[in-house]
This record gives C-alpha cells, structure tokens and sequence, in this order.
C-alpha cells in the first residue's frame, strides 16, 4: 500500500530515506524510558537525527537516527513521531511494522500535523495496519481540505503541504463518486468536480487524468476534446517533473560526460514511456466505449475518433490498428481506405500481423486505394509467418481477403482448429505460447507436443517450429 513516498520529507529537512534495512528494534526498550522526557533538548535532537540520516543513508546511520527519533516522539514532538512512523512504515533503523507506524501517525495527527493525517487518513481507507475506516479516512481528508483555519506553513513545507491538499482532495472526491455509483445521488457532482480541479492544479496526475477522461465522456463536465487534450499534457508534465528534477539535480552536482549522455537517453526513454502510459489509458476507455452499442454509448463516435487520433498520432501501435481498422470498415465513420492504408502501414513497421493483414487485404481489394498485389502478398506471408491463420488461407486461397479485427482472426482460428485444419493448429499454438488472444502456455512440453501434432498433420510451419527445438534442444 501507499505509505505516500512523495510525501517522504521531513519538516525540518527535506530528506528521502532511501536505503531499506530490517533489523531487529523494539520501540519500548531503552534506558532512556527513566528519562523526563519534557526537559530534553527536542529541538536539537531532532536535528542531530535527521543530520545522520542526511549524512549516513546506510543501516548503522539509519539505527542511530531512530534510537533519537524515538527519544523526542515519547516527548510529544509531532515531527519526530511522523518521521518514526516512516522509519517503522519502511523498516528502516527498525524492524518493518506497519501497526506501530499506524501509531505514530496518530499520535501526531492529533496535534494537526498534515503529513501524519494524510497517512493516517490513508491507512484507514486501505486498512493498512489498522483496521479499514472509511468514514474516519473521510474526515481526515475533509480535515486536510477543509481545515478550520489555514495552516501556519513555512517556505521550505509548502511542496509537500501542496501535494498533501492535492491529494486529500483526489482521494476525498473519489469517495464521493464511489457514494454516486451506490446510491445514484448526483447532488455531489459539482463538489467532486470541484476537487477533482483543486487537486489537479496542485499536481495530482490522478486528477488531471479524470477530468481529462471527463472531458472527453462529458458526463460531469461539458464534452470539451481540446481540453481532454490541455489536460493529458498536464498530466505528462506531472509525471515528468519529478524526472526533470533528478536529472537537473545531476547535472548540477556535475558528472562525467559520457555519463551525462547516457542519463539524458534514460531519462527520454522515459518521458516518452510516460506519454505511452497516457496513450494506453486512451485507447482502452475508446476501446470499452467501442464494444458498446451505438445507442447505449455514453460518448459519440466523434469523440472517440478524435481520442484515437491523439494516441495514433503519438504512435500508440493498437490506436493506429484500432482508428485504421475503423476508416478501413466504414462502420460508424465515413470510410477513408487511403488513411486506413497510412496508418496501417505504420503498424505493420512495428511487426503488427494484424495491421499487415489488414493493410494486404486493402492492397488486394483496391477499393479506394491504390492496387498492389505483390505488395499485398509480402504482407499476407509476413502475418502468416507471424502465426495469422486467416493470412495462410488467404496465400493459399481457401480465404477471401478482407478487413478483420482480432477477434474475427480468432474466430476464424477456432473454427480451422474444430476442422482439424494443420495450419490453424499451428495457429491456435504460436496464439498459446504468445498469449495473443487465449491464456498464455508456459509448459514448453505441452507447446512442443502441440506443434507435433500440427506437423504430424501436415502443417509446414509446425515442421519447421519442431525443427528448430529439436536443433536447439528445447
């Protein structure tokens, strides 16, 4: 669960802990419990513990740090109790235990402070170390939200007191949608769409992810694709900051050059990996809105073009397949066989059996698009050769070419493998050792006796498959 690792500085001094060490620390035992704990130097303790675990981010500094963390808790200081309980939450200078963390937390969010509610708050919602609480996880959030008075925060707090208002407002706006979907009681909607806005300009993605969606279904928000789009951007720029700032930091600390190189490929690696998160999000509420029924659909055809073509455009593989396949049918949108073929012949670069089936099939049929059968022919063996039953048809004249999804190339599989036909048994195994469309097979024994019997029926292909591992000795 989240024991929130964004929230991981302390008060005092804005310090990850990074390294994870178990030992073995029993909170109560130590001879300083004889001491008077309200005359000790808690100020200067806690600052000597978080100067260690600044300095010695290992398991001896981390020990040291709890031995004085624990001294200046018992006395009541609400930053060192909160800074205990993450050293018991992660198991770091103590041994992991979520109970006694849970603890900690309370004892300080009882004198107010945020980061130890919010924690607190989440461990009540989970159950995660304490027993589940939803209703006391509410008001904790609503407490966060709403407080009483605005908080006292200090210039070097405000980052981490800013992404604790964000997120106890997601998470309290989810709450009360969860109500909604219950009880149908929409009486909430404008304060749910109020946090879910509150938390997204304080840097939520979570947020910024759902009124983007929001955007585009137009249930609680007016449909509006322009700032579906503001909003997934914003959404990438969260989840980059972080990035950037690691990377910066580096490059400000100074690093040999070749290193330098190598972070900055990482760290493009990784934006571009973000943006394909976003993608995939897209993609699959268009798929789920797809499999509707027109008149049941809560979003129009318009709109999911539109969604499509953001993801297509960033080169999500199944958005171009998905928004080729739709120009290629017709069905729903005016067919436009040219931008199909453009599209598809994206996909079928990155190895897309589908797509080059698909793209084959237009080729073949010419309708709307230019004609090349040798072209089209090249395809049909490269998704032949990629296991596509329908395509080793098609090359061997059994099949008429034409636009299909995966689940009509499954369909026509399974009724080949009911037919005993050797090439859909083939088939149907490369679909179960590659998980395309069934449950992956990981018995290497069960797949290899399954292209046997493919190639003792006289599939080409499975002749070759067994071939292969007999050569190789799989």
């Amino acid at each position: 669960m989240l024991w929130n690792s964004n929230l991981f500085s302390f008060a005092r001094k804005e310090t990850l802990f990074a390294a994870a060490c178990v030992i073995n620390a029993a909170i109560g035992a130590s001879n300083a419990s004889e001491e008077l704990y309200d005359e000790i130097d808690q100020e200067g303790l806690y600052e000597e513990a978080m100067e260690i675990v600044s300095s010695q981010p290992n398991r001896q500094g981390f020990r040291k740090a709890a031995a004085l963390l624990k001294k200046v808790a018992k006395a009541g200081m609400p930053e060192a109790q909160y800074s205990l309980a993450l050293l018991y939450a992660q198991g770091q200078g103590v041994r992991r235990n979520r109970s006694i963390a849970v603890k900690w937390f309370e004892e300080s969010a009882l004198q107010g402070y945020r980061a130890a509610m919010y924690n607190l708050a989440i461990a009540k919602l989970t159950g995660d170390g304490v027993e589940q609480d939803r209703s006391g996880a509410k008001r904790l959030f609503q407490e966060l939200v709403y407080p009483g008075e605005e908080p006292q925060i200090r210039v070097q707090d405000f980052r981490m007191q800013r992404s604790i208002r964000a997120e106890s407002s997601y998470f309290l706006a989810s709450m009360l949608m969860g109500d909604r979907e219950v009880s149908g009681d929409a009486s909430n909607d404008s304060e749910i769409v109020e946090l879910m806005t509150v938390a997204s300009r304080g840097g939520s993605p979570n947020a910024t992810l759902f009124l983007a969606l929001e955007r585009a279904k137009g249930n609680l928000l007016e449909r509006d694709l322009e700032l579906t789009k503001k909003y997934l951007d914003d959404y990438h720029l969260i989840m980059s900051d972080s990035l950037r700032r690691t990377v910066d930091q580096i490059f400000i600390e100074g690093v040999d050059a070749v290193v330098s190189e190598d972070i900055k490929r990482e760290s493009e690696a990784m934006n571009n990996a973000l943006y394909q998160q976003i993608y995939a999000s897209i993609y699959g509420l268009s798929k789920l809105w797809l499999k509707q029924l027109p008149s049941e659909r809560e979003v129009p055809i318009e709109s999911i073009v539109e969604l499509l073509s953001i993801a297509a455009e960033g080169g999500y593989l199944f958005a171009q397949i998905e928004l080729g396949l739709l120009y290629a049918r017709g069905v729903e949108v005016p067919a436009d066989r040219q931008k199909a073929l453009e599209l598809l012949e994206q996909t079928t670069n990155a190895s897309s059996r589908i797509a080059a089936f698909n793209r084959a099939a237009l080729l073949q049929i010419g309708e709307g698009a230019e004609r090349d059968e040798t072209l089209a022919r090249s395809l049909f063996e490269k998704a032949k050769n990629s296991g596509l039953y329908a395509a080793a048809a098609v090359l061997d004249g059994d099949l008429e070419p034409k636009i299909m999804s995966e689940s009509e190339f499954l369909g026509i599989c399974l009724a080949g493998l009911a037919a005993e036909d050797p090439r859909a048994l083939y088939s149907f195994e490369f679909r179960r050792e590659h998980g395309i469309g069934i449950a992956r097979e990981t018995n290497q024994k069960k797949l290899f006796r399954g292209y046997m019997d493919a190639a003792q029926k006289g599939s080409i292909q499975a002749m070759a498959t067994v071939g292969r591992r007999y050569f190789f000795s799989v």
